[in-house]
C-alpha cells in the first residue's frame, strides 16, 4: 500500500481505471450495468486513494469534517465519480459560505478528476454523442482540472457499429490503455479507444 500511496493522485486514478478496464475486458458480463462499473471503479479508487481531507466548519456545533478525496454522484451536477483537489482545498481555494445554517459547501469542493461513465448493454443502440455529452458536461464545469468520459460496450458487434459511427464525427485511435486524464475513451471487450471531435 505504501508504494501505491507514494504515487501521485492522478497516477492512482489511472491505475484504478485500468484495473477496472482489465476486469471488464476479462468478462464484460461480470459488470452488467453502468452502476456496477461505477461501484467497482469507486471501490478501486477508494482502495488506491485512501487519503482524507479535513474541512473546517463554519457552524458553531461542529469543528470540522473529514472527507474522502474520492466521492460518487458529487456536486450539484451529480458527477459519477470525482477525486477532490487536495491542493486547492488545503490552500482555501473554494467558497465556504454556509447555506441556511448548514455547511453545504462540502458538497461542492474543487475537483481534480471528474469521471462520467456509460455502459452500452446488449440490444441498445447508442452512438458517441452520449459520451460527448458527458465530456461536455464536465468541460462546462471549469473548476474540474481533469475530465474523463468513459463508455463501456459489452459486445464486439455493438462496438464495431459504435466505432464506425463515431469515426464520422470524431477521430478514434486505438490505445493500449488509458494513460491520460482527459478525453473520451471507449472500452470494448478487447480494445481501448480514445476519441476526439473532428
Amino acid at each position: 500500500m505504501l508504494i501505491i500511496q507514494s504515487k501521485s493522485i492522478e497516477d492512482r486514478v489511472l491505475l484504478s481505471i485500468n484495473q477496472v478496464v482489465k476486469q471488464y475486458q476479462n468478462n464484460p458480463y461480470i459488470l452488467l450495468r453502468e452502476n456496477d462499473i461505477q461501484c467497482v471503479l469507486f471501490t478501486e479508487l477508494r482502495k488506491n486513494i485512501s487519503e482524507t481531507i479535513k474541512i473546517p466548519s463554519k457552524i458553531p456545533e461542529r469543528k470540522e469534517y473529514e472527507i474522502s478525496l474520492v466521492n460518487s454522484e458529487y456536486s450539484e451536477n451529480k458527477i459519477d465519480l470525482v477525486c477532490l483537489n487536495k491542493g486547492k482545498i488545503e490552500s482555501g481555494f473554494y467558497v465556504n459560505d454556509p447555506f441556511k445554517g448548514h455547511d453545504t459547501y462540502i458538497y461542492n469542493l474543487p475537483i481534480d478528476v471528474g469521471i462520467e461513465l456509460k455502459c452500452i448493454t446488449m440490444g441498445y443502440k447508442k452512438d458517441i454523442s452520449i459520451s460527448q455529452k458527458d465530456y461536455n458536461k464536465l468541460d462546462d464545469l471549469k473548476e474540474i482540472d481533469n475530465k474523463l468520459a468513459i463508455c463501456f460496450i459489452q459486445t464486439k458487434t455493438q462496438a464495431d457499429t459504435f466505432l464506425a459511427n463515431a469515426k464520422t464525427t470524431h477521430t478514434a485511435n486505438q490505445v493500449n490503455k488509458i494513460t491520460e486524464l482527459d478525453g473520451i475513451f471507449i472500452i470494448t471487450p478487447t480494445e481501448v479507444w480514445k476519441a476526439k471531435p473532428i
